[in-house]
């Protein structure tokens, strides 16, 4: 059984006067432990896919199917639930908490999920070479050491997927080619499932299978 399967899936975003398709009747899967990259031009569809398989937006038509669950039957609780328990996200944007150290901020899936885990947080911010900044605020971060904290928050609940919308996409190349190794890594440590939307083919690199989009359409991969 595959970790994701998506049969001809349709999305479109509505305004009051107007329709504007998005997906297409997107056919795809992704297998357990696959590491997989959408790939395609600014407004072919790839985050709103990748939206849709986080449970993050609704979608008109189709299904997904994630680790056996149609995410179609499942009521609002339940999917948060899901997001919650079994997926991690990381963003362009880092979505850190201004009055929360490093450690803080990495910690708090944890919170929510009422559950402890210092020994987690620590082995995560070793792993991320920022045990030393752990008391920082993220002003006191450079955009780099910023990500890689976001991507640590997203890996300390021990996901079985991850989900990565342009997670390079504000950084130069050697913070982004760490925080891709950080990815890989855990990957391959976790077993985890990585859906990483990217424009960038260097970072496409990384991952064991590119699935390219144009005009809300899967054409390759």
């Amino acid at each position: 059984m595959p970790m994701i399967d998506v049969r001809n899936l349709h999305k479109s975003y509505h305004t009051r006067d107007l329709e504007t398709p998005v997906l297409h009747g997107i056919t795809l899967r992704i297998e357990r432990g696959e590491f997989v990259a959408l790939m395609g031009p600014s407004g072919c569809g790839k985050s709103t896919l990748l939206y849709c398989l986080g449970l993050m937006t609704h979608f008109d038509g189709g299904s997904v199917i994630v680790d056996g669950t149609d995410v179609a039957t499942l009521s609002e609780p339940e999917r948060a639930r899901m997001r919650r328990e079994r997926m991690g996200f990381v963003f362009q944007r880092f979505n850190l908490l201004p009055a929360l150290t490093a450690e803080e901020n990495i910690g708090l899936t944890l919170r929510l999920r009422g559950e402890t885990g210092h020994d987690g947080v620590m082995e995560l911010l070793d792993q991320i070479q920022l045990a030393e900044k752990r008391h920082h605020r993220p002003s006191a971060l450079s955009i780099g050491e910023q990500q890689r904290v976001a991507l640590a928050r997203s890996l300390v609940g021990r996901p079985s997927i991850l989900f990565a919308d342009e997670p390079t996409g504000n950084l130069d190349s050697d913070n982004g080619n760490r925080v891709l190794d950080l990815i890989r890594q855990c990957h391959r440590d976790m077993g985890q499932t990585v859906v990483m939307v990217t424009h960038n083919e260097e970072a496409a690199g990384w991952a064991d299978r590119v699935i390219r989009m144009r005009d809300g359409r899967c054409v390759d991969g």
